[in-house]
């Protein structure tokens, strides 16, 4: 920035101007800004004010003295004291000018660093794919990817990657709603699980499937025909989340899944690297890292009785594919309800040999919509939301990024 070029400038003379001042001491720090009125340049600083009664000697005979050691740079065409003590300066038009030429030949990258070598990976958005982006998803949508965008900006290497859970018991009730309507549109008795998923969207999807395949899964073994419904379902979620959040602005360099680090033996290989650094124990059945040990308020379960891991033993096995790919941070984006999953997962990286300062949690406060009024519920469970699509199409996408954006990832909106 021009203000800090010019706060180093200022810097330098009143080094040169201790002995002449009788200066001692750390100098204070430099403010330099735009000038309110053109005839007093285009910046001003009021250091030699601030300055004045340290060294007993009237603010303009402060200014006189720094202004007579300035070094010589091209930014500046000339310094004038004026009023009580203010430095103006007057920037070179010509410097003006090569800066718009400067700009326009580079574009939107006018004002980025150069690369600093560093790689930094940030995740963000990580909705399960049971159901469209809702706008409770838009306020971690909006800020991991200005976090990203600006990272860049500064010169790092940036990843942005989207981690979602495609297994458990989550997903086979996604699989066992989808299912149902499947089921009903051939004319079959079915239906939805309490606990499922109630929206319309999944007529819609079971719709799709039913147009696709039509009844190719009508007589397959029950649990077969709800895993192929619930894959089915998923990866359609999956393409409508992608093409959404196209819309939003926000793209993606990867995807990973819960299952892709089952199925490739990770979770367990996580587990073992836990239990060999003696932070594993067997209670009740189940199988449990020792998470009070590095400030958790409770110990967590890897292992459940019935033998499927957790959510959190995955979240162990994906910390240890991050850090082997090398990336120097890895910031996470998370809604104020994982607030306590910071010391567990910080926990485990320590655990595991990690070093738990290359983690940051970046933790959001959530977005309240009123309808008539009234707050809307944001559940994919009951249907009842907004989606990220219908505040796109009702605002737009610069409109609403701006809204979200424009206060505190700690206040509630």
């Amino acid at each position: 920035m021009i203000e800090d070029r010019l706060a180093r400038i200022v810097r330098q003379a009143l080094d040169g101007a201790r002995d002449e001042l009788g200066l001692s001491g750390d100098l204070p720090e430099i403010e330099v800004a735009p000038s309110r009125q053109k005839e007093f340049g285009d910046f001003s600083t009021n250091a030699a004010l601030a300055l004045a009664r340290r060294v007993g000697a009237s603010p303009r005979d402060v200014a006189e003295a720094i202004r007579s050691h300035l070094p010589a740079d091209d930014l500046i065409e000339r310094v004038e004291v004026a009023g009580q003590g203010f430095l103006n300066f007057f920037v070179r038009a010509d410097w003006l000018r090569d800066v718009l030429r400067d700009a326009v030949a580079r574009g939107p990258r006018y004002g980025w660093a150069e690369p600093n070598g560093r790689s930094v990976q940030v995740e963000f958005v990580s909705a399960n794919p049971t159901g469209p982006l809702h706008v409770g998803h838009a306020r971690n949508a909006a800020l991991g990817d200005a976090l990203a965008r600006l990272l860049e900006a500064a010169g790092w290497r940036v990843e942005r990657e989207y981690y979602f859970n495609d297994t458990g018991g989550q997903m086979d009730r996604f699989g066992a709603s989808v299912e149902a309507r499947y089921l009903q549109l051939l004319g079959r008795e079915a239906e939805v699980p309490e606990d499922g998923y109630h929206g319309d969207y999944i007529v819609d999807l079971a719709r799709d499937i039913l147009k696709e395949h039509g009844d190719a899964f009508a007589d397959v073994p029950p649990q077969e025909r709800m895993a192929s419904l619930r894959d089915e379902g998923a990866r359609r979620v999956l393409d409508g989340i992608r093409a959404t959040l196209d819309r939003f602005g926000v793209r993606f360099d990867s995807y990973i899944s819960e299952r892709q680090l089952a199925e490739s033996g990770e979770i367990d290989a996580a587990v073992r690297r836990l239990r060999e650094a003696g932070y594993v124990f067997e209670s009740e059945g189940a199988v449990w890292f020792r998470s009070t040990a590095f400030g958790d308020d409770k110990d967590r379960p890897l292992i459940r009785g019935n033998g499927a891991h957790t959510y959190f033993a995955a979240d162990c096995a994906y910390l240890i594919d991050k850090f082997a790919r090398g990336f120097d941070r890895m910031i996470y984006v998370w809604g104020a309800d994982h607030h306590g999953d910071v010391a567990r997962v910080k926990g485990a990286a320590k655990a595991m040999g990690f070093d738990p300062s290359a983690l940051e949690m970046v933790i959001y406060q959530f977005v309240s919509f009123l309808r008539s009024g009234q707050p809307v519920t944001m559940s994919r469970r009951a249907g009842t939301f907004i989606t990220l699509d219908e505040l796109i199409d009702e605002v737009g996408t610069d409109a609403a990024r701006f809204t979200l954006l424009m206060h505190s990832n700690d206040s509630p909106m």
